[in-house]
């Protein structure tokens, strides 16, 4: 892993459910990636959103199957790849998202992998924030009830 820090605004969310929809993005780019393939993770921040993408080189994601990825228990025949799950972790993610106010995309090509993106607006009152809601701000500072987010690129 390598990692390059970034600094990246505060945002307003619940912490376990934001570390529920990053770990089920890079867990299905491992899952779905070739032998020796890479996992590259970035963090970037643009006109008041925080997108934190996950790229992986697997074999992607044909085009007419892209309308049913996001649909509970749809495996888009990933059974039939030996791959184990039940359909639900991007469904998951997807309304965990709309909760917070953000959005999940998918960019895929065949035989060239598939980035997720999740993208959330940052909490433009920060200090209020901190004050208020302290347990459910996502900081990039140091603390326990933080997650720091940053780019990173990994090979698997």
């Amino acid at each position: 892993w390598r990692f390059h820090h970034a600094q990246v605004p505060a945002l307003l969310a619940d912490r376990q459910r934001l570390k529920q929809v990053l770990l089920n993005l890079f867990s299905n780019a491992v899952k779905y990636n070739r032998p020796r393939g890479r996992v590259l993770v970035a963090c970037s921040t643009r006109a008041a959103l925080i997108r934190v993408s996950v790229t992986d080189t697997g074999p992607g994601i044909p085009a007419d199957k892209l309308s049913r990825l996001f649909v509970p228990f749809e495996r888009l025949e990933a059974e039939s790849m030996g791959v184990e799950g039940t359909g639900l972790g991007l469904a998951i993610s997807k309304a965990i998202m709309d909760r917070h106010g953000g959005r999940i995309t998918l960019t895929s090509r065949e035989n060239a992998g598939s980035t997720f993106t999740i993208t959330m607006p940052a909490c433009a009152w920060r200090l209020k924030c901190e004050a208020c809601f302290s347990d459910v701000v996502t900081t990039p500072e140091q603390s326990p009830n933080s997650v720091s987010l940053a780019s990173a690129s990994a090979s698997s």
